[in-house]
């Protein structure tokens, strides 16, 4: 098992956008645990107290890749809690010889700072092994949203597409990106996300590497009040156990 401590830096209490490539350990068989801690805060005239804390587990064998990955989030002002929003990720590989996997996942989450009351969503599909560390990937999934401000709830059928790639810069330099499509199967056009994710990963020596990330959303159909494009940035800090 290999135990991982992250400490990083993001955009100010915004749902992070999870890579989930960066996650799922391919190819890599046996069990996997990392986990990531963020403190801030302030005394004066304002106090205030945040906390962002993650956990990923894999549990990985000849046949199945699976993950499940955990995110946790408060912030609190004048010890009195502000907001509060969680995360949760689960998703199953079942391996096969040929030049594609099948995939299924499932994701929950309760996100005020994006005005979401509770939004999850189940899918599956299937997964491409293109060249190199190149993938691509289809599937159906089933939406659930409801909106912070007014409360509706929201059902839908999506597509779901996404194209992944790593590439090595230098030695010690890697790159690697991932960008979804998610239109509505009944407004293809009308109702859609888009989210492209980025890293540069500086690799310092075999233990410890830093990392530079930077996620892009779109969604033309938000909860209300809500910006249709969101971003976010952090440095990561990561110590291998």
């Amino acid at each position: 098992m290999t135990s991982i401590l992250l400490f990083n830096s993001l955009s100010a209490w915004a749902q992070p956008i999870v890579s989930i490539e960066e996650l799922r350990r391919e190819g890599e068989i046996g069990n996997f645990l990392s986990g990531s801690v963020n403190l801030s805060g302030s005394s004066g005239t304002e106090e205030r107290e945040d906390i962002d804390f993650s956990i990923a587990a894999n549990k990985n064998t000849d046949g199945i890749e699976s993950l499940i990955f955990i995110n946790f989030q408060e912030r609190t002002k004048n010890k009195q809690i502000e907001d509060e929003a969680n995360f949760v990720h689960a998703r199953l590989v079942f391996k096969s010889s040929k030049p594609y996997n099948w995939e299924v996942y499932t994701q929950y989450s309760e996100n005020p700072f994006q005005l979401y009351k509770k939004r999850n969503l189940v899918g599956g599909g299937v997964r491409f092994k293109l060249e190199q560390e190149k993938r691509l990937g289809l599937s159906i999934l089933r939406e659930n949203e409801t909106s912070l401000i007014n409360d509706i709830e929201i059902e839908t059928d999506r597509l779901n597409v996404y194209f992944t790639n790593a590439l090595a810069i230098q030695e010690n330099i890697n790159f690697n990106y991932s960008l979804f499509f998610q239109p509505s199967i009944d407004a293809f056009s009308d109702d859609y996300k888009l989210s492209a994710l980025m890293q540069i990963e500086f690799l310092v020596n075999e233990n410890f590497s830093i990392n530079l990330n930077v996620g892009h959303t779109k969604d033309t159909d938000p909860p209300l009040l809500a910006n249709e494009t969101d971003t976010s940035y952090g440095t990561e800090f990561r110590l291998n156990f």
